[in-house]
């Protein structure tokens, strides 16, 4: 994600689980960070849109929310999601904002956040938050909940904007340097499962499944466990010289599935 100056009116006071790297912007500074978060962490293709919730409003504030709907994961942390926020208030009301993502077929997800305008802010403007999807919560469609608060000296209201949908893609992996050797113990199979972009690639995470060919089909799978986007096991049964060994990546929340073949030696 870019950087940018600190600046001033806007004083937000914000939290995020697991962890804040959002700073106050002016609503020119947010609308340019947001912008360049895309495009620098190329988690967002040309084609993906930009989404924005219809505005909620009570008697106080009007308050609504923008997205980009197409991401993808680069490495094995968590991905932090741009949201644009889009108010206006009553000059005396605050603006607390509460964030629910969560992934659609799932209850296990459920991934919370705030964002908090006050008195002494800015009575319209736009302020930039952010969103997360983590690793282990795996790839597809999600859908982010926002509720805003609006609170007066005297009274409290609230209403819930329209959710909003975007997707979460695996980021491509790799399998390469793919070796299978007869050991006393039988057949040593080890190489390498690598995910992200081609620049900077990461290590997968996941499991290896290590099957044979045997009579023009794919034999009985044997499992690796992936350490540190590498692979090393060795299977109790002596494979002829020759005979093609198949490695592919299962089981990776964030990565895509890949295989390599090779032969014994």
């Amino acid at each position: 994600m870019s950087h940018h100056p600190r600046q001033h009116p806007l004083r937000l006071r914000q939290h995020r689980t697991p962890v804040n790297r959002t700073r106050p912007r002016t609503a020119t500074a947010a609308l340019a960070c947001f912008a360049a978060c895309v495009c620098a962490l190329f988690s967002a293709p040309a084609y993906a849109d930009i989404v924005q919730s219809p505005a909620g409003s009570t008697a106080s504030v009007q308050v609504s929310v923008t997205l980009d709907n197409d991401w993808q994961f680069v490495d094995a942390e968590c991905l932090f999601i741009p949201l644009l926020v889009t108010y206006g208030r009553a000059d005396d009301t605050s603006i607390l904002g509460e964030t629910t993502v969560t992934k659609v077929g799932s209850e296990s997800v459920r991934n919370e956040g705030t964002f908090l305008v006050l008195p002494g802010d800015a009575v319209s403007g736009q302020l930039l938050d952010e969103i997360f999807v983590c690793p282990a919560d795996g790839t597809g469609e999600y859908r982010l909940s926002t509720v805003v608060r609006a609170i007066g000296p005297a009274s409290e209201d609230s209403v819930e904007l329209d959710p909003l949908t975007f997707w979460v893609r695996p980021a491509s992996s790799q399998i390469s340097r793919v070796t299978a050797v007869s050991v006393h113990e039988g057949t040593r199979v080890r190489g390498r499962a690598t995910a992200g972009d081609s620049m900077d690639k990461s290590a997968a995470t996941g499991v290896v499944e290590i099957r044979f060919a045997k009579n023009r089909r794919w034999g009985a799978p044997y499992y690796a466990t992936v350490t540190d986007g590498r692979f090393d096991q060795v299977v109790p049964q002596s494979i002829a010289r020759g005979t093609r060994v198949k490695a592919t990546l299962t089981r990776c929340s964030w990565c895509s599935r890949a295989s390599r073949t090779a032969r014994v030696r």
